[in-house]
């Protein structure tokens, strides 16, 4: 995916408290996974040219450690983000800033906890991009609805450095008129699951395999 004009690099926001779960949950089995993989894994199988892996400071990642501990190909990096407790937002700024960094002429925003998106459905997203020359941005659709999976054209990266609080880039997507905004909508609902609660877990649990 690498052009004239820079990278693409995908933003894996893996910074969250888990404060609704009441564990981190990133580190909770999923099959014989951990939760905070599955997503990940699909990532780094997907066209993007680097990933990016934003985390919290002084937070359980053992996870990473053991997943991405022998991928020594340059393929990704390891960002601490030490504003992530105030909100998404700063957790965005982080990525954008070592995409920045890194040259990159677009982004993809991935969230960790949910863990049943596909590298096909990040493809899609690149492949939407190309088709629409021009476009700020490419979001999934869930029944109309976007959703992350997010593709950043460049020109919106400062649009993203000015999100505030744990609103995330919500406000950018509820304007597409104005941000040139594109969505790909999918069919199968189980890839937006967000894990988020106890209840939210012990459902996805049957489609790890683990009832």
């Amino acid at each position: 995916m690498k052009g004239s004009e820079g990278p693409v690099v995908a933003i894996y926001l893996a910074a969250g408290s888990s404060s609704r779960m009441g564990e981190p949950k990133l580190s909770l089995p999923a099959g014989e996974a951990a939760l905070g993989t599955l997503a990940l894994q699909a990532v780094l199988d997907s066209e993007v040219d680097h990933t990016i892996v934003v985390i919290q400071e002084d937070r359980e990642t053992g996870w990473i450690g053991r997943f991405l501990g022998e991928r020594l190909d340059g393929t990704w990096s390891l960002v601490v983000c030490r504003e992530a407790e105030s909100g998404m937002a700063y957790s965005i700024r982080c990525g954008i800033k070592e995409a920045v960094a890194k040259g990159a002429r677009a982004a993809v925003f991935v969230l960790a906890d949910q863990p049943f998106i596909t590298r096909l459905m990040i493809n899609r997203l690149l492949r939407a991009e190309r088709d629409n020359p021009g476009a700020g941005f490419v979001a999934s659709g869930d029944d109309g609805t976007p959703k992350p999976p997010v593709w950043f054209s460049r020109r919106l990266f400062p649009e993203l450095l000015r999100l505030e609080g744990d609103e995330g880039a919500r406000k950018l997507l509820r304007q597409p008129e104005q941000f040139g905004g594109v969505r790909v909508d999918f069919a199968e609902r189980r890839c937006f699951m967000d894990i988020d609660t106890p209840e939210d877990y012990a459902n996805a649990r049957r489609y790890f395999g683990m009832e």
